[in-house]
């Protein structure tokens, strides 16, 4: 699956070595779904009151932690499935507010299709 996102610039982003991040351990990295811009009843959001919702797409995942046993314990989310994690937790990667790494630990759900 190519996921294709939008830089901050608006050029277009296809592949992780467009970014140049590699998540280590049980890090992953998200990129953060867009804050609404109008309300469900219509009334447009000022730029400076949009907040930035805490569910987003998984971009890449680390190996997994390492166990004492010096095995790793896999990453049980994957690349495209889209979470729900907590925002005070993780780093904004710098240049792109959209892009947060988070311990693994840090993601509360995946979201499901319906």
């Amino acid at each position: 699956m190519t996921l294709m996102l939008v830089g901050t610039n608006g050029s277009t982003i296809t592949t992780m070595d467009d970014f140049g991040i590699r998540p280590l351990g049980d890090m992953v990295l998200i990129q953060n779904d867009l804050p609404e811009e109008v309300t469900k009843g219509g009334v447009i959001i000022a730029e400076s009151g949009r907040v930035m919702p805490q569910t987003g797409t998984v971009l890449a995942t680390g190996p997994g932690e390492k166990l004492p046993s010096g095995e790793r314990s896999p990453v049980m989310v994957r690349k495209g499935q889209r979470v729900l994690f907590g925002a005070q937790f993780g780093t904004v990667v710098q240049g792109h507010e959209r892009l947060h790494i988070v311990r693994e630990g840090a993601i509360l759900a995946v979201k499901e299709d319906a």
